[in-house]
């Protein structure tokens, strides 16, 4: 099972992009949900996003505790303790953060046992919308377990009622966000599957 949470801001797309994910996930044969979305009272505000994805067990509706992924879209909320970005890493846990700063400039300052991941904005002028799609590309990479063509395919399904201007360069962004994980694609492994689960097939994903 992969137990995945999505950190940014209200307004910046976070449950959108979570939807995305749980319909790649969908669509390369896996089960998977939103757990729970802390929305946010007002425009800014940190929000939070919990996903989980398995091949075959039932699905846990508590809150994810030990994340296998943890995704930074803001990296401002690094900063702020309440934002619960750094909350309950392991050794484990991939952190997947979007930020200007190179990976070893990062990683001491955040002293924290997960592997660290950066993700380049590439474009000062990207929306921070697309900055989130951007992330998910990456963040599908890293999993190693959804396609390149599963994640446009399963951009444009969620973002349709957007207008196909708005949908292609959400495309664009999050395809250059999986090209640029390239180097790092299978990262992250998920948690001992569950009583019942094929591990194999939760790794390699479902044929």
């Amino acid at each position: 099972m992969y137990r995945i949470r999505i950190h940014g801001r209200a307004g910046q797309g976070i449950r959108t992009a979570a939807r995305v994910l749980a319909t790649a996930f969908f669509r390369e044969g896996y089960k998977a949900q939103e757990s729970r979305c802390d929305d946010a009272q007002w425009r800014g505000a940190p929000m939070t996003a919990h996903l989980q994805a398995t091949a075959r067990s039932v699905l846990d509706h508590r809150v994810i505790d030990s994340p296998d992924l943890v995704i930074v879209v803001d990296e401002t909320l690094l900063a702020l303790p309440g934002s619960g970005t750094l909350s309950s890493l392991s050794r484990q846990t991939v952190l997947l953060v979007c930020s200007r700063l190179r990976g070893e400039a990062l990683r001491p300052l955040l002293r924290v046992p997960s592997r660290v991941v950066v993700l380049d904005p590439a474009d000062a002028q990207t929306s921070a919308s697309l900055m989130a799609m951007r992330s998910l590309g990456a963040a599908m990479r890293l999993l190693g377990v959804i396609s390149r063509p599963t994640l446009e395919r399963a951009v444009r399904e969620e973002l349709a009622k957007l207008g196909e201007e708005a949908v292609r360069e959400n495309v664009r962004q999050a395809l250059s966000g999986f090209d640029a994980m390239a180097d790092d694609e299978l990262s992250v492994l998920p948690e001992s599957p569950a009583e019942g689960d094929d591990y194999q097939s939760i790794a390699g994903g479902a044929s």
